[in-house]
Formats: C-alpha cells, sequence, structure tokens
C-alpha cells in the first residue's frame, strides 16, 4: 500500500453540505489541518461552537493504521477513549472509536478522486441508546504554493 495520504493538506468544515446530529456540539466553523510527520500522521482540529466556546484538539497515529494517541492535553470527550485507525487506502480511513473496550463510534474518511473533498461519515449512539449518524463535508483549501502559481 502506497503511504501517502490523500487527506494531508488543509480542510475547512462546510456546514452547508453537512449533516451533523443534534447531538453533538453545534459547530460555527472548523478547520482539519493533516500532516505527513515520518511515519506518523498529525491531526490538529481547530473549532469554533455556536456558543462561541473553542475546541482544540491534535493526535497522531501510524500512517499504515494503528491506536491513535492524543498530543497535548486530551479533550473531556476522548479522555477515556482508544481510537483504532484502520487505513483501507490513501483516500479512505476508518476511525473506530471504543470507550470501555467497545464500540462508542465509527468514523469513515473518504477523500473525494479529485481530493478536493473530504466526507466523513459517522455512526454513534445518542445519549438514548439510538444510532444516529452524521456526515461532515469538508474542502480543501488551496496551498500558498498553488495559489500563487493559479494551480
Amino acid at each position: 500500500m502506497s503511504t501517502a495520504n490523500h487527506n494531508v493538506g488543509t480542510w475547512k468544515l462546510n456546514a452547508a453540505r453537512s449533516k451533523l446530529h443534534s447531538h453533538q456540539p453545534a459547530v460555527k466553523e472548523a478547520t482539519l489541518v493533516v500532516h505527513a510527520v515520518g511515519d506518523q500522521i498529525e491531526v490538529a482540529v481547530t473549532a469554533t461552537l455556536t456558543d462561541g466556546s473553542p475546541i482544540v484538539a491534535k493526535y497522531t497515529y501510524p500512517k499504515e493504521g494503528g491506536i491513535g494517541q492524543w498530543v497535548g492535553p486530551v479533550p473531556d470527550f476522548a479522555a477515556d477513549h482508544t481510537t483504532v485507525i484502520t487505513v483501507v487506502n490513501p483516500g479512505e480511513v476508518y476511525y473506530t472509536i471504543l470507550k470501555g473496550g467497545k464500540q462508542h463510534e465509527l468514523r469513515h474518511n473518504v477523500t473525494s478522486k479529485d481530493g478536493k473533498t473530504l466526507r466523513v461519515t459517522v455512526k454513534s449512539k445518542d445519549s438514548h441508546g439510538k444510532l444516529v449518524e452524521s456526515l461532515a463535508v469538508w474542502d480543501k483549501k488551496k496551498s500558498r504554493a498553488a495559489r500563487s502559481t493559479g494551480a
């Protein structure tokens, strides 16, 4: 399998195209930055909720998949969770989030063939134990080099 990762880059949440479930925090805006560093993928998320509260989180995982590790403070929502990453191919990744050793959430990230859109489907249970699904659509920002060359 190629170690290139199609998720590498800077992504902005496209709230108009997303269908977030009501049990998730109400996000006003969000940015996702993905870097390949050695044999690791680093992911940094910054967001602002509709109430103005900030979210900042950073984690890493092996390029070929494995256990994700939080970098810095662990967000409250992740304190007792373990994330197992399965890389299907460079444009498709599953995140299985375990709580108490049981699957709590499944995230399926798929990058479009043209590399301009990242779709993240999340299946989880709400506070009543009902299975819910949401979709976050992320648009890739052009790099500064690409903007200056007109790419």
